[in-house]
């Protein structure tokens, strides 16, 4: 039997999309884009005593059209030096999970709801010889009104809660290096470095709302500007020798360095108070640096000119 919450969610769409592209012999160009028809709705399929006339049946379509625009190329120098360049600019629908505050139990959607809008670029320099091939690459993303939503049980009004964080702008940006040196026939040196910084950029908007009724418990913003975005280490090392030879085995070992990684936050911490102040406002925690060492060997054999 289903007992307390039932519903469906529905999202459909369509996609235009185009390519372009120009070559010769010393660099290529492309250009793209597209437009995105997006519409997404909630339907309920149990009336909630609690919401009884917004909890049943289909919910405001929310419609969007969205595009986006990319464009790069590469200049050959010469066979074994080349740069590459893309850009990228487009706008996406919120997430249906985003947009609206408890799809479990009624049809509000979530307040200033927005577009997404990205920017991203990135220009990388390649290196090809038969001893040395590596590359290194700049990159800039940033993601603006970005809506995040969540739920969980608010100690200070000690009910559920839905959490709707808006406003959210991001910037992530950095180094990417990776090369591979051949020492000698069938042993390899391989090395490999991504330097970043992944950042909230702004103080976002929230509203707080209780989740077994309407009331807005508060809004307010977060002080978050410049704090790091958590669950993946900004700074990434590895170093790693390998052997490949001619009677079909192989070995390898690699270390890896891992730094500059951060937990989540709790955002109500991070809000304001009734006076205006911040009073359990504190750092992020940083997560200790981590050294990752992976060994491997392996053996292929030719049976009747099948491999295994």
């Amino acid at each position: 039997d289903i007992i307390g919450n039932n519903y469906k969610s529905f999202q459909r769409g369509a996609t235009l999309w185009g390519t372009a592209r120009y070559t010769n012999k010393r660099y290529s160009l492309y250009l793209g884009a597209n437009g995105r028809y997006t519409s997404m709705w909630r339907r309920g399929l149990f009336r909630k005593g609690l919401f009884p006339d917004n909890s049943y049946g289909n919910s405001e379509k929310l419609n969007y059209l969205t595009w986006g625009v990319k464009a790069g190329g590469d200049y050959r120098i010469t066979g074994r030096h080349m740069f590459t360049f893309n850009t990228y600019f487009a706008t996406n629908p919120p997430l249906f999970r985003n947009s609206f505050l408890s799809p479990r139990t009624r049809n509000s959607v979530t307040e200033d709801l927005q577009e997404e809008t990205i920017f991203s670029g990135d220009i990388s320099y390649i290196l090809r010889t038969p001893v040395v091939k590596g590359r290194v690459t700049a990159y800039y993303t940033k993601f603006m009104n970005q809506t995040d939503v969540t739920s969980f049980y608010y100690d200070e009004e000690n009910t559920l809660v839905n959490f709707a964080t808006t406003n959210i702008d991001k910037e992530n940006y950095g180094l990417e290096l990776g090369a591979e040196v051949t020492i000698a026939t069938g042993l390899t040196v391989n090395a490999t470095a991504s330097l970043g910084q992944f950042l909230w950029v702004n103080n976002p908007d929230i509203t707080i709302t209780q989740d077994n009724s309407t009331a807005v418990l508060k809004t307010s913003d977060i002080w978050i500007k410049y704090f790091r975005q958590s669950g993946i280490p900004q700074t990434a090392l590895a170093l790693g020798l390998e052997y490949n030879s001619s009677k079909f085995w192989w070995a390898g070992v690699t270390g890896s360095y891992y730094d500059n990684i951060y937990l989540d936050f709790n955002p109500v911490t991070r809000a304001k108070n009734d006076q205006g102040y911040y009073p359990n406002w504190k750092q992020q925690t940083k997560v200790d640096p981590n050294f990752l060492i992976d060994i491997f060997i392996g053996k292929s054999w030719e049976i009747n000119d099948l491999y295994i």
